[in-house]
């Protein structure tokens, strides 16, 4: 019964350990730091307690006891082996995503943050998932994109590409859905993502190593990035990369239905 769990220090009921909840008893009791099974006995499928107090108690302890047998007597103990719990689920299983949002939830109230955090921003979008861990860090105001992208990017009118919301938040916020087919749709919804990644990495590359991109350069990265994050998608093998670099106008309002390599001869 319950051997690896602390009579004292663990919590049986409630949300506070016993030693906190019923202290005059802790402090005259000699077994401090034994095990449920130590402390307590089932006898014919009834449970006695034996505290190990090492003087007979007060009568104003006398009462506080009580009410601890009182609680011990809402606590339902079995023979199956100890496990862990975890609380934040009925299911008792801990899950990254519940975690994620226990730390979210604790992190918005101390803080003061009143709106909840936009998981669907971070989490949802069919990108890598350390791009996906940059744009968590960048909604939480850990990257000060703007501000950086302003005051120290090596070419301010290849960014005004994302400026004209003040908040990264409120450009993916208010990015529009395409119309068009699956492959247009796609591409549409990764485009904010990609652009931001690519110019971030852009303008690091040419803060750190004084290199210096071209427009054309940076439009194809974008257009790379897209094309590797929906390797996933069954769809993508009636395209080529080519199609979203030379007809993307195509590709984002519905008019390519399937790729062609020939690009020249159809549009000669």
């Amino acid at each position: 019964m319950a051997q690896g769990f602390a009579f004292w220090s663990d919590i049986l009921v409630g949300n506070e350990e016993q030693c906190s909840r019923f202290p005059l008893i802790f402090n005259v009791s000699n077994n401090k730091f034994g095990s449920v099974e130590s402390i307590g006995q089932r006898i014919v499928g009834v449970i006695t307690w034996n505290f190990q107090l090492r003087r007979n108690l007060y009568e104003w302890e006398q009462d506080q006891l009580h009410k601890m047998l009182q609680v011990l007597a809402q606590v339902v103990f079995n023979d199956e082996q100890d496990t862990w719990r975890w609380l934040e689920l009925s299911q008792g299983n801990y899950t990254v995503r519940s975690m994620y949002e226990k730390l979210i939830k604790e992190w918005g109230i101390q803080s003061g943050v009143a709106q909840p955090f936009p998981v669907k921003l971070v989490w949802q979008p069919q990108i890598a998932p350390n791009c996906k861990f940059f744009f968590w860090l960048v909604l939480l105001g850990r990257v000060l994109i703007k501000d950086r992208f302003i005051n120290k990017g090596p070419r301010r009118r290849v960014f005004n590409l994302i400026l004209f919301s003040d908040t990264v938040e409120e450009l993916l916020i208010a990015w529009p859905a395409s119309l068009g087919t699956e492959i247009g749709r796609r591409s549409w919804a990764m485009l904010p993502y990609a652009v931001i990644w690519v110019l971030w990495r852009i303008r690091n590359d040419a803060i750190f190593n004084s290199n210096m991109a071209s427009v054309n350069k940076i439009c194809v990265e974008i257009m790379a990035y897209i094309w590797f994050w929906m390797a996933n998608w069954q769809g993508r093998k009636n395209f080529f990369f080519q199609d979203l670099v030379l007809r993307w106008h195509e590709v984002v309002l519905g008019l390519l239905v399937k790729g062609n390599m020939n690009i020249t001869d159809e549009n000669s």
